[in-house]
This record gives C-alpha cells, sequence and structure tokens, in this order.
C-alpha cells in the first residue's frame, strides 16, 4: 500500500510498454513473446483498477521528460481502466493465434483468464465464463512467478513479509484486546479455519515484528522462491461458478465449488489436503453469494483478489459497505475504517491532469 506499491506498478506497466515497443522494433516477428508482454500489461491494468480508486492515468514517457499535456494523462475511471486492459490483452490473444506449442499455449491460457477476470469486474459473467471452460483452461494450469534464489532482493513478496521479518501476520476474524476475544465483522477465519487451502502455523517462540501480535505463518508458500500463480485454472473454475451463480443456479455453481474440491488443483508447488464436499446447498441466492464469495477467499488467499471481490460485493451485488468489510475493534487502536479502495498516491501530482481521486466508490 501507499506510495511506494502504485509507483512500482505503474513502473512496472512502463517497463512492458517499453518491451513491446523494444520487440516489436528489433524482433518483430516474435509474436507469442510481444502477446505475452501485452497481457502482463493487461494484467497490472486490471490489478490497478482492482485496487485503486477512479482516477488512475495511464501515461506514457516518449521523450526524455513526461509530456503532460498528452492526453494519455488524463486520469480514468476504473471502467475506462478495464477497457483499456481489454485492448491489451485482445491484442495478446491476436499474436498467440491459434499456436499449439507450449508458449502458445501458455501465453493463450493466461491471457484467457485475464481477459476473463476483466469482463467478471464489468460484470459481464456469461462472456467470462465462454472464454475458460475446462477444453481452453484445464483445472491444473498455472502461469506462476518465480523468483530468483541467487538474488536476496528479489524473494517471494509474501514469504518476505510473513515468514521472513514476521512484518505481517495471517488475518482472522478476531484478534485478542486486553485479554478479552474481539470479534471482527465480515472478516474470513483464515488463521482459525484450519482449511486445507490455507495451512498456518502460530510461531510459538516468537511474536510479530511488533513484538506483541501473534504470527501466523502460511505455509502456503514456505520457501523463499516458491512459485505464486499470477492466474490458473483455479480461477478459471472460479469464473465458471460465478457465471452459475449469477445465473441463479446455485446447484449448478456448487457443483463447479465442490468439484475443485475434490480436484484439489495445486497452488503454486502446494497442493490442498483432502477436502469434504460442502454438502449444504444455499437456500437463498443471498447465501450463495456468501459461501462462493467464502470459497474464492480461501483458494485464492494471497494472490491480490480479495480487494477487488470485497469491491465488487458492493457494486455488482448491492451490498453495504459494512456488511462487507472489516469491522470493529482495530487491535492497534481505534476501528476499522470506511475505506474500500486505496487512494491513488500523492506520486501523480506532477502531472497537471490529476488532482486526486475521482471518487472513492467501490
Amino acid at each position: 500500500n501507499g506510495t511506494l506499491s502504485y509507483t512500482t506498478v505503474t513502473t512496472i506497466r512502463g517497463y512492458i510498454r517499453t518491451a513491446i515497443e523494444k520487440m516489436q522494433q528489433f524482433n518483430p516477428n516474435s509474436n507469442v513473446d510481444i502477446g505475452e508482454l501485452y497481457m502482463a500489461m493487461a494484467f497490472v491494468e486490471m490489478s490497478l483498477s482492482e485496487t485503486y480508486c477512479s482516477g488512475i492515468p495511464l501515461g506514457k514517457i516518449d521523450g526524455p521528460s513526461p509530456d503532460y499535456s498528452d492526453p494519455a494523462f488524463k486520469p480514468l475511471t476504473n471502467n475506462e481502466v478495464y477497457d483499456a486492459a481489454l485492448i491489451h490483452v485482445d491484442s495478446a490473444l491476436t499474436l498467440v493465434g491459434n499456436g499449439t506449442d507450449a508458449a502458445s499455449v501458455a501465453v493463450r491460457s493466461a491471457s484467457l483468464i485475464t481477459k476473463a477476470r476483466i469482463l467478471i469486474n464489468k460484470a459481464q459473467f456469461t462472456q467470462a465464463a465462454a472464454l475458460v471452460p475446462t477444453s481452453a483452461v484445464p483445472s491444473t494450469f498455472q502461469y506462476t512467478w518465480v523468483t530468483q534464489t541467487s538474488s536476496n532482493n528479489d524473494d517471494l513478496g509474501i514469504w518476505t513479509v510473513n515468514n521472513s521479518v514476521a512484518r505481517l501476520t495471517v488475518s482472522d476474524s478476531f484478534d485478542i484486546i486486553g485479554g478479552q476475544v474481539n470479534q471482527i465483522r465480515n472478516a474470513l477465519p483464515f488463521a482459525s479455519a484450519n482449511d486445507p487451502r490455507v495451512p498456518v502455523v502460530l510461531n510459538t517462540t516468537s511474536p510479530a515484528e511488533d513484538g506483541t501480535t501473534p504470527l501466523y505463518v502460511q505455509r502456503i508458500w514456505p520457501n523463499r522462491d516458491d512459485p505464486i500463480p499470477m492466474v490458473s485454472g483455479i480461477d478459471a473454475r472460479l469464473i465458471e461458478a460465478e457465471a452459475r451463480l449469477n445465473a441463479s443456479d446455485i446447484a449448478g455453481m456448487m457443483t463447479i465449488l465442490n468439484q475443485l474440491r475434490a480436484d484439489r488443483p495445486r497452488i503454486g508447488n502446494f497442493q490442498p489436503a483432502a477436502m469434504t464436499p460442502i454438502a449444504t446447498v444455499p437456500a437463498t441466492q443471498a447465501a450463495a453469494v456468501t459461501l462462493f464469495f467464502r470459497e474464492k477467499g480461501f483458494w485464492t488467499f494471497g494472490r491480490g483478489q480479495r480487494l477487488g471481490d470485497l469491491r465488487r460485493l458492493i457494486r455488482q451485488y448491492g451490498r453495504t459497505e459494512d456488511n462487507v468489510f472489516p469491522k470493529g475493534n482495530y487491535l492497534k487502536g481505534g476501528v476499522y475504517g470506511s475505506d474500500v479502495n486505496f487512494p491513488v498516491a500523492d506520486g501523480e501530482l506532477v502531472n497537471p491532469q490529476f488532482h486526486g481521486c475521482i471518487n472513492r466508490s467501490a
């Protein structure tokens, strides 16, 4: 969060854009590689829009310094950023085409999932699901990020902040304040649920970095260089399940969710332990929504999807902020607030077209 992450992500987008330009100049026949770069740009833009408020400029630098009069520096709404991401992921799919070699299949599958996620953000559920059937994206598919063991500065981020330096602990639906149990409304019990998809262990020898907070350590990625999925077949099945949910086909949604539990696809190198099927079918649409997002929360833990999903529960499913985001007393004092996204960082104020968030709504 904060300026560092926003600047880092927008800088990455700039690097990708430059890489596309140079590949087109010096290696124009490498369609799969160029397509992969377009897919990466779409993923970054989608992630920006899921995380930050409306008002994100997608600027570009073509010379020694930015031309802030360029229309590209105009702040965009979240929906406009999603539209830009769609253009780029469609470029990826066009470049990859129907190639059957391993690289083409991998980039095409990753691009299809990325496009489907963008469409889910735009509430186009049927169109999203049509992109990622098992014939196009099997549940076992993973497009992973892998860090380098040789570099201490290139470790997997979630391993660094949790397993290594103990700056973050796995969250829960309650904590202990003054010896009393304090419930955190709307929060998922990631640390205490004993769910096979999010294995945790309590560090009994030392607390978190602040010296007082209990340190719950995630075990999905127990090593500094474990691969983490950017997109995966799990995402594809969840997209299909959500399309069934929005078609009021609760039984169909349950079939997909329980098949995922039975198949237990890998998350990086980690495979969840055996899970029992969900026996009780939700009796109402509202209960089905709650169940779906709980299941998705455990399947996608640590992969940057939860905030976007909480925003969608407000924007697409009509729930109010106080029934979606964590509520109650905060462990470090005060109470949980009411923001539903991160503000675009003040570092953007060098752009005279930018004047802060257009709005802070979901």
